[in-house]
């Protein structure tokens, strides 16, 4: 079992303007891994960040609250890399991955009615997927 906690380097939220701060997005995974290829787990994310801007002449305040959660399948392939390129990654070290999840995305919107009328403030659930491909490198090996 591997645990993961995440977190980027700025803000991933819009709208663009106004001055925010906040909680940075930070994602808490947990995988296990069933042969030395594969591995399917899970994941939950949480963000917020509180806003001040201006709308028209008025100085107006809102926060944002986003999370997200659902599935993930890991295909370690730092193996398969040195086969079909005859390179030496040290596979005990680093990790060459693929992961592919599908889940939920859920945002909330906390801001005076009268800055909603654009599309920036649309708040609800939607499904989330894709696939991220990366590089990691373990100080302590397995």
């Amino acid at each position: 079992m591997w645990l993961g906690l995440q977190s980027g380097i700025g803000f991933i939220d819009y709208p663009e303007f106004g001055t925010r701060k906040g909680l940075m997005p930070l994602q808490l995974n947990a995988d296990y891994s069933f042969d030395d290829h594969w591995a399917v787990g899970g994941y939950f994310g949480y963000f917020n960040s509180n806003y001040n801007f201006i709308f028209g002449n008025q100085n107006l305040e809102g926060k944002f609250t986003g999370m997200t959660g659902g599935v993930r399948l890991t295909l370690h392939r730092s193996d398969v890399f040195n086969n079909m390129f005859r390179e030496v990654l040290n596979i005990i070290s680093w990790d060459l991955y693929t992961t592919a999840f599908g889940g939920i995305y859920n945002r909330k919107w906390d801001v005076d009615d009268r800055a909603r009328s654009g599309p920036e403030f649309l708040e609800g659930s939607k499904a989330q997927y894709g696939v991220v491909m990366g590089l990691r490198w373990h100080p302590a090996p397995k």
